[in-house]
């Protein structure tokens, strides 16, 4: 998914360092259409994700204390406070909603 978001951002910025009043980008839309679709799959098994991330810290102390361990280094890096795995694992779902919203203040 970051692989798609990264194409599809380097997409929009060659059209935004030529923007015209004529310039389009739902081409650019089109052209990531079938590679998006992966967000439909990550969708679709986000739930089933989230239930084995939780068995995984249960029965795994050493995986559960990695987890907080590498949350906390996270946290101190960028200064915020509480962001775990589960958080950045809500991003891809968040994020075509937001494509959605882009298009609609680019239309308008």
């Amino acid at each position: 998914i970051y692989n798609y978001n990264s194409m599809l951002l380097e997409g929009l910025n060659s059209r935004m360092s030529r923007w015209s009043s004529s310039q389009k980008i739902g081409d650019v839309f089109l052209f990531m259409g079938e590679f998006l679709k992966t967000y439909t799959d990550y969708v679709n098994n986000y739930e089933k994700g989230q239930l084995t991330l939780i068995k995984c810290r249960n029965e795994n102390p050493r995986f559960a204390k990695f987890l907080q361990k590498v949350g906390k280094d996270e946290m101190v890096a960028k200064g915020t406070l509480g962001i775990d795995l589960t958080t950045y694992l809500i991003v891809p779902i968040q994020r075509a909603p937001r494509y959605e919203l882009l298009l609609k203040v680019v239309v308008h």
